[in-house]
């Protein structure tokens, strides 16, 4: 009895807090027409409370929620994403071509990666709203593009930034403090290390055991970057960045043989469309890195591709491809709406990601 009670607090708790944000933008489901208190306490099991949560979600999922029809289900959906668009949270699911590039000239912001030609191979950096993957072998520089970018998105500005927050998603164990000291101390951007220890309160570290606890982890960000928001003035920086480090491992090691290849693929898909519906609602860089395979019917070329197949490759908004060439780097674009296919040399240093010595 004393923990259903303490549970009615944490939940009432939730409540104000969200009601207390500003424009309303995380009012309770509640508040929507069409859910009740059965039905909102179902929501809440589930970790969502607010009419974001809802709009992030798919139909299926709120199906599986309610044991609602998907119709019906879809109908919650599009409600709560209505809201949103009222108040301008979101973008309006229909837009003439005009509005979507004045949109993208004001809003897409750039998040320079280090290296001038990196950042060229990609139009200017690392773009928000949008899923960039790297993947390539092990040491050809992955991780690294994420301990740079986890450095620099926390700079204003002027000098690059976005004067952001970094969320990294550890599935490797790749995740080195030290090494962004290391970062912020080469660069200038900190004048010891002691003075460079303030890069690390900008970065959350969420350590993934395996692929259920992956994928909850990201079910659950909306709510915590909601919680989060309420508890930052209105000018402490916000989270700009996230980075998933690495997709694939655990589906890959848990779902073995054909017999579960539509299962793994399924799921994987599942969770990177809600990777894609975060970042876009939270206006949030992303970088996502992926291991590789070699394909023995590969008679000509290079037999390396990348896991996760067709699915991990069309929800990629960028994909790019790195390797090792001796101390340097190479990079190619290898899949992009908007970019040609081109290879571009870079270098990993003590300062993270630059531009390779001519």
């Amino acid at each position: 009895m004393v923990k259903k009670e303490k549970k009615e607090e944490v939940k009432e708790d939730i409540k104000e807090k969200i009601q207390d944000v500003e424009d309303g933008v995380f009012e309770p489901i509640e508040s929507l027409d069409g859910i009740g208190t059965v039905r909102a306490n179902r929501f809440h099991q589930n970790g969502i409370f607010t009419i974001m949560d809802l709009a992030v979600c798919s139909p299926i999922e709120i199906k599986d929620i309610t044991g609602l029809e998907e119709e019906a289900a879809l109908d919650i959906v599009t409600k709560a994403k209505e809201v949103l668009e009222q108040k301008e949270v979101i973008r309006k699911s229909t837009l003439t071509a005009r509005e979507i590039y004045n949109y993208r000239k004001e809003k897409i912001d750039k998040l320079p990666t280090g290296s001038t030609q990196l950042d060229d191979l990609m139009g200017g950096g690392l773009e928000s709203e949008s899923i960039t993957e790297f993947y390539g072998m092990f040491g050809s520089g992955k991780t690294q593009v994420c301990h740079s970018a986890a450095v620099r998105v926390q700079l204003p500005k002027e000098q690059g930034g976005l004067n952001g927050t970094c969320i990294w998603v550890d599935t490797e164990n790749t995740f080195r403090p030290e090494r962004i000291i290391q970062i912020a101390v080469k660069n200038g951007y900190a004048k010891d290390e002691k003075d460079a220890e303030r890069f690390l309160d900008g970065i959350v570290v969420k350590k993934a055991y395996n692929a259920g606890h992956q994928t909850d982890i990201i079910n659950q960000l909306n709510n915590y970057l909601a919680t989060d928001l309420q508890n930052k003035q209105a000018n402490d920086p916000k989270p700009r960045l996230l980075v998933v480090d690495s997709l694939v491992t655990h589906f890959r090691s848990e779902y073995l043989g054909r017999g579960y290849l539509a299962s793994r693929q399924s799921k994987l898909g599942a969770h990177m469309r809600k990777i894609g519906r975060l970042i876009e609602t939270w206006k949030m860089v992303c970088i996502i890195t992926n291991q590789v395979l070699s394909d023995p019917a590969q008679m000509f070329g290079d037999p390396i591709k990348p896991v996760g197949g067709n699915i991990v490759g069309h929800i990629s908004t960028y994909r790019i491809y790195l390797k090792k060439s001796g101390k340097k780097r190479v990079a190619k674009m290898d899949d992009s709406p908007m970019h040609e296919q081109r290879d571009i040399i870079f270098s990993v240093d003590e300062g993270g990601v630059c531009d390779a010595e001519t």
